[in-house]
């Protein structure tokens, strides 16, 4: 794999494709996101896009399964797409304060526990208000590595996803948790 700050990257080898399909059946992860001052980095599908105007305003790191120019000026993700946010806190955070957010007026909240290649994981599925008009579905998951923890939010365009964009949505919950390194690349 080729490593560059930000962007998306390319270049892999067939074997190395093939075993990255056989672990994430779907989407597919050959493309690895560096943050480029915050020494940590995962991988992505490829096919995905991110938000690089966050980045550069020193925001959270947002990947989408739609171009992020798609987003409605108010925030809005189009039909039937999935967006991203991984966030970094130092390690004296509450796992549980991040799960689901205080301020988002959340419906239908269930907590667990789970790992993902054999890293623990808090995880939250919950329905939240985004508007008068939208309710969305997410899924939240903590994970501590080190002395850092990180906040992962898959955000669902409509409340009830259907079974194609749930799985798409878990592979990237599952596949951004285990591929997340500190401290370098894989």
């Amino acid at each position: 794999m080729k490593y560059t700050t930000g962007t998306i990257k390319h270049g892999v080898t067939s074997a190395t494709c093939a075993l990255i399909l056989a672990l994430f059946s779907s989407p597919a992860f050959a493309a690895r996101f560096v943050h480029p001052t915050m020494n940590f980095s995962f991988e992505y599908p490829d096919s995905w896009s991110v938000d690089q105007a966050l980045l550069d305003a020193d925001g959270p790191v947002v990947i989408a399964s739609f171009p992020v120019s798609a987003r409605s000026h108010s925030g809005a993700l189009p039909a039937g797409g999935i967006e991203v946010t991984i966030r970094n806190f130092p390690g004296t955070v509450d796992d549980n304060a991040l799960l689901v957010p205080s301020r988002t007026r959340s419906i239908d909240v269930s907590r667990s526990v789970q790992t993902a290649n054999h890293r623990g994981m808090l995880r939250a599925d919950y329905a939240f208000q985004f508007s008068e008009q939208a309710t969305y579905r997410a899924t939240s998951g903590v994970v501590r590595i080190g002395d850092r923890v990180f906040s992962i939010l898959v955000l669902y365009e409509q409340r009830t996803p259907s079974s194609s964009d749930v799985r798409t949505g878990e592979a990237a919950l599952n596949g951004i948790v285990s591929t997340l390194v500190v401290g370098g690349t894989k």
